[in-house]
């Protein structure tokens, strides 16, 4: 059948897909770190991960029958509502798609084997998710709760979600163990572009600091071993000084403005970009210096 005919225009479609591709590698080249995007274009290309990454890919959709629904559900109740419209929030701030959104069950939030929020994606980046405790983050202070939700997000964003489904196959049914030791270089250093889309979120560098601590506090027993609490919060007060985290503040107080919502009276936010701010070139340098990174 002719696609036009049915409604559905080929070309169209992929030409969307495009773009969006292209629009997401711009807005995480904005802010992510540059040594996380390098290797993350090497697990893309290397024909030895994409090996290894086949018999993960297998146990991943078997495991998918097992989390669904028993521990992994879809979001519905009114409760998740609030929680839903931060993430959208988000995503429009990093300029990404949503994602797919899972919510845990009372059984697994009680089994303590998930965090907050996990970034799940599959191998071959065709489908996201971002797992998440509704109950918990919305005992948290907003801030704080954005921040964990960015934090996630900028997982994806910057193409994450393999790391986490390599660890979360390994850990329930065995296997990866290849893949993780290939990809170990990328997951160390990935966690310091999703700690900025956190800090994006939040808004301001102090509740950022706290929903630091709190992921670094309430991980899953399963999640991959990144770079130390002390490293990334060097890494976010350096970030804190960054064009690009003036630029994004100065753009959601404006949004918010012709939102009919204006900030707050007693905490007004800073407007444009001052003239000793960092470049994201700046900030990537002397985390690397820090990490002793060639």
């Amino acid at each position: 059948m002719d696609s036009t005919a049915s409604g559905f225009n080929l070309a169209s479609y992929v030409q969307r897909r495009q773009l969006h591709a292209y629009e997401q590698d711009m807005a995480r080249v904005g802010y992510a770190y540059g040594v996380d995007l390098r290797r993350a274009r090497w697990f893309a290309t290397s024909a030895l991960c994409q090996t290894a990454i086949r018999s993960v890919e297998l146990r991943w959709y078997e495991l998918i029958g097992e989390l669904v629904p028993d521990e992994l559900t879809f979001p519905e109740g009114p409760e998740d509502m609030p929680v839903l419209a931060e993430i959208s929030r988000i995503c429009n701030l990093l300029h990404m798609r949503a994602p797919g959104v899972r919510v845990l069950t009372d059984s697994a939030r009680a089994s303590a084997a998930w965090g907050l929020v996990t970034p799940m994606g599959s191998v071959r980046g065709s489908e996201d998710w971002l797992v998440i405790d509704v109950p918990g983050l919305s005992a948290l202070p907003a801030e704080e709760r954005a921040f964990l939700l960015g934090l996630g997000l900028g997982h994806l964003q910057c193409g994450h979600g393999p790391i986490f489904v390599t660890e979360l196959v390994s850990h329930r049914v065995g296997g990866g163990a290849l893949l993780r030791r290939l990809i170990a270089p990328w997951t160390r250093v990935c966690v310091f572009s999703a700690d900025r889309a956190g800090l994006i979120a939040a808004g301001a560098l102090e509740p950022a600091l706290m929903g630091l601590a709190t992921a670094v506090a309430q991980p899953s027993p399963w999640y991959p071993k990144v770079a130390s609490i002390d490293q990334r919060r060097l890494a976010l007060e350096d970030f804190e000084h960054a064009r690009v985290v003036a630029r994004l503040r100065t753009s959601a107080t404006l949004a918010e403005e012709r939102g009919g919502r204006r900030p707050g009276e007693d905490a007004p936010r800073p407007r444009g970009v001052p003239e000793d701010a960092w470049s994201l070139a700046r900030c990537d340098q002397r985390l690397t210096r820090r990490l002793g990174l060639p």
